[in-house]
């Protein structure tokens, strides 16, 4: 359904804009603490290199979707892509916690 008043969808969309606008530039600032500054350039890389196939990929196919089924199916089409998004941070997490717990090796040299 098409919103009968369009000036609340455009103010939600902007609203949506502002709320998503710093968590990029949040998630490269924080990666040198996260990975460690031996290896926060090349995860930096990574994060930009996934930010710019998402921000080709993602609206292709929610545009795809649209085309052939109706724009009904973009709804469904986020919350499956945030429920994704979500899944694979928690196990990013998880991995993150296990690797943080495990004993570190001695290194003799």
């Amino acid at each position: 359904m098409v919103s009968p008043i369009p000036e609340i969808g455009y103010a939600g969309l902007i609203l949506l804009g502002f709320s998503q606008a710093p968590i990029f530039p949040l998630l490269i600032s924080t990666t040198p603490k996260m990975v460690g500054a031996q290896h926060a350039p090349n995860a930096i890389g990574f994060q930009v290199a996934g930010a710019g196939v998402g921000v080709a990929l993602l609206p292709g196919i929610a545009g795809a979707l649209a085309d052939n089924f109706g724009i009904g199916v973009i709804a469904p089409y986020i919350v499956i892509c945030a429920t994704l998004f979500l899944v694979l941070y928690v196990f990013g997490m998880a991995r993150r916690a296990h690797v943080a717990n495990a004993e570190p090796v001695a290194v003799e040299g």
